[in-house]
């Protein structure tokens, strides 16, 4: 499905990490871009949005216990699982 602005909340993310890099010198460079990137446990990389996965890891890891079971059921409640015959 190719619904208009689906990804808006991802480049919206992206811009905002990017001018936190580049702030100061007022311009969007690619090398802060690349540097968005984020190295998984298992070695993969990812460039760019890996940067939503390394602040969902942040936050998930300044969560309590408490609070991370609470969050995992929730996530889990928001899946519908689909069987295919």
């Amino acid at each position: 499905m190719n619904e208009a602005g689906r990804d808006l909340p991802l480049l919206e993310f992206t811009l905002t990490e990017l001018w936190e890099c580049d702030a100061e010198s007022g311009i969007l460079t690619l090398a802060s871009y690349e540097k968005l990137g984020y190295d998984s446990p298992d070695g993969e990389h990812f460039r760019s949005i890996g940067a939503i996965a390394q602040r969902a890891e942040e936050v998930w890891q300044n969560l309590s216990e408490a609070d991370q079971q609470a969050a995992k059921r929730i996530f889990l409640g928001l899946i519908t699982l689909v069987w295919s015959r």
